[in-house]
């Protein structure tokens, strides 16, 4: 069961997702937002012991997919291991006949390979039900840094703009 321990999140969304629209003066529409789980408590048999709470640990207007894209692979667990995360990137595209310009939000969820065993767990057993309160369709799975390259998402992204 996943709790936003954050007010802000659902305000943070809101802005990513109006990154489509014009942007006037002094408007702040984020392109990527990275969400972790703090620290787990866990009960004796080493099941989580109440509610996980999701906070935002960055949101950005930064447009260069590579920052966004090393900032995930590089994010570290406070033992300085490899860290799971959830994100949101408002991915840009052209349509594939070229006409129109979109943009789709996509949800990742990153669990690198050689992360934590419990928190590849925690996330993977909280990721539907933390996607369900953002309301984002498009997702992708990843593992592997090669799992996470633009085209694979701009790819994700159109089959939810049929």
């Amino acid at each position: 069961m996943v709790s936003i321990d954050c007010p802000e999140v659902g305000d943070y969304v809101a802005l990513l997702k109006k990154s489509s629209q014009p942007k006037k003066p002094g408007d702040i529409k984020y392109r990527y937002i990275i969400f972790k789980i703090p620290l787990v408590k866990k009960l004796s048999a080493g099941r989580i012991a109440e509610p996980v709470d999701v906070v935002v640990e960055e949101a950005s207007e930064e447009d260069d997919y590579e920052v966004f894209r090393n900032k995930l692979i590089e994010s570290k667990t406070d033992k300085g291991e490899p860290a799971a995360r959830y994100a949101l990137y408002d991915v840009p595209f052209t349509s594939s006949g070229g006409a129109v310009k979109s943009e789709k939000t996509v949800f990742i969820l990153w669990t690198p390979e050689n992360s934590p065993t419990e928190q590849k767990m925690t996330y993977g057993l909280n990721c539907e039900s933390f996607k369900d309160k953002l309301s984002v369709i498009p997702s992708l799975a990843a593992h592997d840094p090669d799992e996470i390259e633009w085209e694979a998402l701009v790819d994700k992204a159109k089959q939810f703009s049929r």
